[in-house]
């Protein structure tokens, strides 16, 4: 479903940048259901369409796509996340060795 929505992106205002993560991020966390394979999945969707932002000449939306995912985690994850032990404890959760 993703990658059919972000095959039709149009990252030419800060409007849509906003609007795509936003959209994403708000279906992911519906249901309050927090986890870090959904931040992950946020974080994925974002590079994607900052990419696309990019590739279509628009870098002066960047700030507004990590304006949205910073809105996105603060509405739906930041208590959750804090709760976890913070970021650095998504390697832990992950295995993730360094």
């Amino acid at each position: 479903m993703c990658n059919l929505a972000l095959r039709d992106v149009r990252c030419q205002t800060e409007t849509n940048a906003r609007r795509i993560v936003t959209s994403v991020g708000d279906f992911l966390f519906k249901h309050g259901v927090v986890t870090w394979c959904r931040l992950i999945s946020l974080l994925a969707v974002a590079a994607a369409v900052a990419t696309e932002c990019c590739q279509s000449g628009h870098t002066q939306l960047i700030p507004a796509v990590v304006a949205a995912v910073t809105d996105v985690v603060e509405r739906h994850a930041a208590s959750w996340i804090s709760q976890q032990g913070g970021w650095v404890c998504v390697a832990k959760e992950l295995d993730i060795k360094s």
